[in-house]
C-alpha cells in the first residue's frame, strides 16, 4: 500500500472539520452541548429543525385570502439583531399553531413591496392579518407569551 493511500487527502480533512465545526455551532445554539460541559450528546444524533413558512409576494395573497384564518407574518432581515432572537421564537409558533394560523416569515430585503405595502418601517415587525385585514401588530422584539396572547385573542 502506498503511503499516499493511508493519509486522508486536506479536501477529505477539511470537509470532516466543517461539518464537525457546523454539528458543533448548531448543538451549542439548541444548547444540546452546554457551556460548562456537563452534558454531551453524541454528533452522530439527528437535528432537526423545522423553520416557518417563507412569505413572498408570490404566495402572500393565497395564504390571507382563506376565510377567519389567522397569518402571522414576521417582517425581518438578515442583518438584524433582534430579528435573529425572535426568529427561533417564531419558528417555534409555527411548529405549535400549525393547522390552527398560518405563521411565517418575510425577509424585506427579497420582498421589499410587502414591507411598503404595509408600512412596514422598523423590523422585526410582526403582523397578525385575518380576512386580508391587519388585526394586531408587534413592533420589535417580544417574548413568546406575548407572542401566544395575540395569537389566542384572533383564533
Amino acid at each position: 500500500m502506498d503511503a499516499l493511500e493511508e493519509v486522508p487527502s486536506a479536501l477529505a480533512v477539511h470537509h470532516f472539520k466543517y461539518i464537525y465545526e457546523t454539528y458543533l455551532f448548531v448543538y451549542l445554539l439548541l444548547g444540546v452541548i452546554s457551556t460548562n460541559k456537563t452534558l454531551i450528546y453524541k454528533l452522530s444524533t439527528k437535528i432537526i429543525i423545522k423553520m416557518a413558512l417563507a412569505i413572498t409576494t408570490e404566495n402572500f395573497k393565497e395564504l390571507t385570502s382563506k376565510e377567519n384564518e389567522l397569518v402571522v407574518a414576521d417582517f425581518w432581515a438578515e442583518w438584524c439583531g433582534p430579528c435573529k432572537m425572535i426568529g427561533p421564537v417564531i419558528d417555534e409558533l409555527s411548529q405549535e399553531y400549525a393547522g390552527k394560523a398560518i405563521i411565517g416569515k418575510v425577509n424585506v430585503e427579497e420582498q421589499g413591496d410587502l414591507a411598503v405595502q404595509f408600512g412596514v418601517r422598523n423590523i422585526p415587525t410582526i403582523l397578525f392579518i385575518k380576512n386580508g385585514e391587519v388585526v394586531d401588530k408587534q413592533v420589535g422584539a417580544a417574548p413568546k407569551a406575548a407572542l401566544v396572547d395575540m395569537i389566542n385573542k384572533h383564533i
